[in-house]
């Protein structure tokens, strides 16, 4: 039998692995947008909210059937632990991207929204590096460094393509 702490670190791993994805995926779809003709406010809005929290809510179905059809020996947690780890961080980055936008130039959403997904990866990163026993010093780098990756990417596409 697992212990508690065994199984806050799986739901912890479920929550920061929707966490990741959804940001990648928002910060893709976000990159397909023309920059110089941004969606509406309203469709951009719709768009932040369907990517993360409707991918969340589809990959906990999906994830929920699998269990199913193929149980788990070891006693995977309840569903609606699950639904809960698969909500937290995409509802977080739904909220800070959706902000953003409202408060940036039009002209600007689409790249204030790539660049939340951005601080949202290296957030992430840093806590979750801290957490891991790592030195407040090297969380806050790595955290630095995947936020300068992806924000790197999120300014190219901006000005370049």
């Amino acid at each position: 039998m697992r212990n508690d702490r065994g199984m806050e670190g799986e739901l912890r791993r479920e929550a920061d692995t929707m966490g990741f994805y959804v940001c990648v995926t928002l910060f893709a779809v976000l990159a397909i947008g023309d920059e110089y003709a941004p969606p509406r406010l309203a469709e951009l809005l719709a768009l932040i909210w369907l990517t993360t929290v409707g991918l969340a809510l589809a990959h906990w179905c999906a994830a929920t059937v699998a269990a199913q059809l193929v149980p788990d020996p070891s006693g995977h947690h309840r569903t609606v632990h699950i639904l809960g780890a698969h909500l937290v961080l995409p509802s977080g980055v739904a909220i800070a991207a959706s902000l953003a936008v409202l408060v940036t130039p039009e002209d600007l959403r689409l790249l204030a929204g790539r660049l939340v997904a951005a601080v949202c990866v290296g957030l992430l990163v840093t806590v979750e590096a801290r957490r891991g026993d790592r030195s407040r010093g090297r969380a806050v780098r790595l955290g630095l460094l995947s936020f300068a990756c992806a924000a790197g990417i999120a300014v190219l596409k901006r000005f370049i393509f």
